[in-house]
């Protein structure tokens, strides 16, 4: 069964888990260390500050991609402090992500990099080192068996990076990337546990599921909320609120409030209409509600997506029977733009 982890602020509200059976919260060192709560966390838990119950997991992220993009430089012996002071469930490793258009000698300064941080978390703190996920990034050939080597007795990896890709961010087929990359994790991995980093919006989790992957995080029902978008199972995400719009321009349409009604009583939230077009609570519970929906039930995953998304839904079952030669040969091809002609429907702009 897929995993939603919902990502949260430490003192983010609304508390979604209190009114809707999630299984897994994630939070993270940089919010940590920006909301001054530090000490109080070492004393009482996160699990007390964030009102969880015992059932659900606490997942906590190194915050290192936060940090470097603000300048503030951390390291190893730092997170290995926060970490042993910090009592969750698991931890993710401090990866130090390629940007998905640096050179090869970068990338792989950089997968080493993540692969040394691992392995020093595990030897500083061997209590936890069962608990400590390594995150893989996007790679073939010698870079990939590199990390698959690093990782080879770890049940639970995690693959990381790859937002920019679905962001279209990582040139010619960069979402196609991103999917045939997971698939041949899942290949290589066949026998492990894989949580897939902020990956786990609408448009992703049913792709995620016909993936095989087993998790994955996000804090996406904050942020459409915060811009007066609510996420609708069955039609995407429309902007509700009165709140000047500069992107994604479409709102809910008349003849669509009856399936949004439905969603709304489903929901069991006991909202109203007018508390999704006035609150960012109301739409920020209702978004939360809605990726939970999703990852619990098999929502027609084409409805709203764009023709490159219905393309590359159309092509899963096809990537999963390929094997681990023939999706590294496929990478290969989009990394030089010499993709196989049965293929070059899915460029995207």
């Amino acid at each position: 069964m897929f995993k939603l982890v919902l990502g949260t602020l430490i003192r983010g509200v609304p508390k979604p888990w209190d009114y809707i059976p999630i299984r897994a919260v994630m939070v993270n060192g940089y919010d940590l260390y920006q909301s001054g709560l530090f000490e109080r966390a070492k004393n009482e838990g996160i699990r007390s500050i964030l009102g969880v119950s015992e059932d659900v997991e606490i997942w906590f992220d190194s915050g290192g991609y936060q940090f470097l993009s603000r300048g503030i430089s951390i390291n190893v012996q730092e997170i290995a402090k926060i970490y042993s002071c910090i009592n969750a469930d698991y931890y993710i490793s401090l990866d130090v992500p390629p940007p998905p258009k640096c050179s090869l000698e970068e990338k792989c300064r950089r997968i080493a990099k993540c692969i040394e941080n691992f392995m020093k978390l595990k030897s500083l703190l061997p209590s936890l080192k069962d608990r400590i996920i390594p995150v893989y990034h996007f790679s073939y050939g010698q870079l990939l068996r590199n990390q698959v080597e690093a990782y080879e007795d770890i049940p639970l990896i995690s693959v990381g990076g790859l937002i920019p890709f679905i962001m279209q961010r990582a040139g010619k087929y960069s979402r196609l990337k991103a999917v045939v990359f997971l698939a041949l994790i899942r290949k290589l991995e066949s026998g492990k546990v894989i949580h897939a980093l902020g990956l786990a919006s609408h448009i992703m989790i049913p792709l995620l599921k016909r993936l095989s992957i087993n998790s994955s995080d996000t804090q996406t029902w904050r942020h459409k909320a915060a811009y007066g978008k609510i996420i609708i199972p069955g039609m995407g995400e429309r902007h509700i609120s009165s709140r000047k719009i500069n992107f994604g321009r479409l709102y809910v349409q008349d003849e669509e409030y009856k399936l949004l009604v439905h969603y709304i009583n489903v929901s069991g939230l006991n909202l109203k209409i007018n508390d999704l077009r006035n609150s960012f609570i109301a739409r920020a519970l209702f978004n939360a509600w809605s990726l939970y929906y999703f990852s619990t039930n098999n929502v027609d995953s084409k409805i709203g997506y764009s023709s490159v998304f219905k393309k590359i839904h159309g092509l899963v079952h096809k990537l999963m029977k390929m094997s681990v030669a023939e999706l590294e040969e496929l990478l290969k091809a989009m990394e030089s733009n010499k993709l196989a002609s049965n293929f070059n429907l899915l460029e995207s702009g």
